[in-house]
Parts: C-alpha cells; sequence; structure tokens
C-alpha cells in the first residue's frame, strides 16, 4: 500500500496549520499626550477659545516645527512632549500670543513585546508668559497613555 498521497496531504496540513498561526500585525506603541484644559480665570464667561498652538522642537512629517492646532474653538487641547527635559509651545488664544515651556522627566516603559517602548512623563513645573495666560495649575503631574487632564490653563478674559 502506497501512503505517499497521505504523507503529502498531512504535510500541506501541518504546512497550513503553521502559516495561519503566525500573526504579522505590528502593534504601534501607545501615544502619550499631555491633557489640557482651557478656562477663563473669570467663571462667568462659557465660551469657548480660538487656539492656535505651535510645537518649538515638536517636529512635522517635513521636519519642521508643527502647528498642532490652527484656529479651533475648543476648552481642551492634547499636546505631545518630547524626549528631552522640556517641551515649549507657543499657543495664540483669542488672537493674543503666549508661550508655555512644561519640565518634565521621561521614564521609557515597555508596553508589551509586540508594540515595544514608550515614553511615560512626570511633570515637574511649567513656565508661560502672561499676554493672555492668566495661570497654569498642574491638575496631574504624571502623563501617561490613559488620558487625564494634567494641566489647566486659566486664560485672563480682560484682554
Amino acid at each position: 500500500m502506497n501512503h505517499y498521497p497521505l504523507k503529502i496531504f498531512f504535510f500541506i496540513l501541518s504546512g497550513l496549520s503553521i502559516l495561519s498561526g503566525c500573526d504579522e500585525t505590528y502593534d504601534l506603541p501607545p501615544s502619550v499626550y499631555s491633557g489640557i484644559d482651557l478656562s477663563y480665570s473669570n467663571s462667568l464667561k462659557t465660551t469657548s477659545p480660538v487656539i492656535s498652538v505651535y510645537g518649538i522642537g515638536v517636529t512635522g512629517a517635513d521636519g519642521k516645527d508643527s502647528l498642532l492646532y490652527d484656529s479651533i474653538s475648543t476648552k481642551e487641547i492634547s499636546l505631545p512632549f518630547s524626549i528631552n527635559d522640556n517641551s515649549a509651545f507657543v499657543l495664540t488664544i483669542d488672537s493674543i500670543t503666549d508661550t508655555l515651556t512644561i519640565y518634565h522627566t521621561n521614564t521609557l516603559t515597555e508596553e508589551s513585546i509586540e508594540s515595544g517602548f514608550y515614553y511615560k512623563y512626570e511633570i515637574t513645573s511649567v513656565n508661560f508668559t502672561t499676554n493672555r495666560i492668566d495661570s497654569v495649575a498642574i491638575q496631574d503631574s504624571t502623563v501617561t497613555s490613559v488620558w487625564n487632564e494634567n494641566l489647566e490653563i486659566y486664560i485672563n478674559d480682560n484682554n
């Protein structure tokens, strides 16, 4: 009795089983952005400010500093951090420009074997100009892949 066709059948079946078990997907590491709420110092004003944000040292696809938000009306933004010890931004709030520098420490964290590593940040301090920004409060200094409010920017509504 010739077992050759039976061996070929089991060889093909084994090969297909092995190939179907391989997973060719790559999971990207999680994105880590700081959550920032915007509110006016005068709690009576309830409209959303019109904001543009330009990242200093935050490069876009063209390798140049990036425009992160362009004249949007919002009370909430998310900003990426640099792997350096500070991240700087130019904010234009209701047509008045301020700078915001967030100082932080970085911790390289492993997500999984599939997605690799990503940075977690710990905000240590914040500097800003006061053309339109009244004050900045650190609400939660830990910036991770889970979105939460890290900073509250209070806008001077007397301008």
